[in-house]
């Protein structure tokens, strides 16, 4: 069992990636519903975990992210680049019950699964009209997701992304796709 799921009474967030500067101040990667509510409202406070608990700390100042989504922060009591340094790649935390409210309160801003799992079970056609086989399973990797199609007795990952689909026919629970060159081969 991980960090995430041992207290129900907070939700994993995001992950230190870094100190930034001298003064103690840290970059933070979020998870995307969490950049939703920094949108609406800075937190007082967030938990970061270490080896014995989840600690809390006031949050001081936070920026907008930068080029690479990264938030920076000013934490009370965390004033120095050491201090900064020790809070790398922890887990952060935040409560369930101001989040759950936060959505309650927002449900305009919840996103619609974008989940291709409905494909479990279509057949998936390359563009040059050859069936590859059967959708077995859909994984996600990060922000991407995969087909995984058994093709030539083995199981062959194909990455689903819109630009890639050439036609949907949910009637014949047929995918027809532009396949990247090389991709049947790995």
């Amino acid at each position: 069992m991980t960090n995430k799921s041992k207290q129900k009474h907070l939700q994993y967030i995001g992950t230190v990636v870094q100190s930034k500067g001298l003064k103690g101040e840290i970059k933070i990667a979020f998870e995307p519903d969490f950049m939703t509510f920094l949108d609406y409202q800075q937190p007082t406070h967030l938990y970061i975990a270490n080896k014995m608990a989840k600690v809390p700390y006031f949050v001081q100042a936070i920026s907008k992210p930068d080029g690479k989504g990264l938030y920076t922060l000013s934490l009370e009591e965390v004033d120095s680049k050491e201090m900064a340094e020790q809070l790398n790649r922890k887990e952060v935390f935040f409560e369930t019950k101001l989040l759950e409210k936060f959505w309650d309160e927002h449900p305009e801003l919840e996103e619609e699964d974008e989940s291709w799992d409905f494909l479990i079970g279509y057949t998936l056609i390359d563009s040059d009209d050859n069936r590859i086989g059967t959708i077995a399973n859909i994984y996600s990797v990060g922000e991407s997701e995969l087909a995984a199609v058994e093709y030539q007795g083995r199981e062959v990952l194909v990455p689903l992304h819109e630009s890639l689909v050439v036609l949907l026919d949910e009637d014949e629970e047929i995918l027809v796709m532009e396949l990247p060159e090389g991709i049947l081969e790995l």
